[in-house]
């Protein structure tokens, strides 16, 4: 059944900031359709046991303890614009637990609170479009990352993406020269950017194949 107007307007809202009951449920289809892109855009950090890492747009945080098993950093930080899905997290996560090395925080989705120099490595996936100033946010990455510090960043094809009936209510999708266009002057810079398909569950319901990207970025 093919989406209405009024129904791609408010999935491209919960999506960009999942809010309530509609907001936890958009939260599970997300982690199921997004769990490659994040495998495939954690890989590219090339993470060393120790590191500190650093996720912008996290969701429901059931893909977090995989990441921690698999890299283990000595710390992970969540930064999340919508608060259920940072509660969400937290409940995923336990990290209303005293000890643990975990740390959520909500940010207004431009300053990040976090010190400078202060992370390894920042992911984040399918958060992107949604960004009311990249460049800015863009420039936050690099003043909290140390020195050779890695961005990556896992987004849709653009020409995937144009077909998607959410896509005209609020997103703003890229191609590579899109992305360099917005690194100018930023102290980031591209160095690799990988082509990716797969065949997921798509949140509008019904199998599709899609295209996308994993972006890694170095501190200048």
């Amino acid at each position: 059944m093919e989406m209405s107007e009024e129904e791609a307007r408010n999935l491209a809202a919960q999506l960009g900031n999942p809010t309530g009951e509609d907001g936890i449920a958009v939260g599970q289809r997300m982690l199921s359709t997004n769990i490659n892109m994040i495998r495939k855009s954690a890989a590219a950090l090339g993470l060393k046991p120790g590191s500190s890492l650093a996720e912008v747009g996290h969701g429901n945080g059931g893909h977090i303890r995989e990441l921690l098993e698999n890299y283990n950093p000595a710390s992970y930080t969540g930064l999340e614009i919508s608060a259920t899905m940072q509660e969400e997290a937290k409940s995923a996560t336990g990290a209303t637990t005293p000890g643990t090395k975990l740390n959520f925080m909500l940010y207004d989705g431009n300053s990040i609170p976090l010190e400078a120099n202060s992370i390894d490595a920042i992911l984040t996936v399918n958060s992107i479009y949604f960004w009311k100033d990249p460049g800015a946010l863009f420039q936050e990455f690099r003043r909290i990352l140390r020195q050779e510090g890695k961005v990556a960043i896992g987004l849709g094809e653009k020409a995937f993406m144009a077909n998607l009936p959410v896509v005209k209510h609020g997103f703003r999708t890229y191609n590579r020269n899109d992305l360099l266009e917005v690194l100018e002057n930023t102290g980031l810079k591209l160095v690799d950017f990988q082509d990716h398909s797969e065949t997921v569950e798509s949140n509008m319901n019904g199998l599709v194949d899609r295209k996308f990207h994993v972006a890694l970025l170095s501190k200048d």
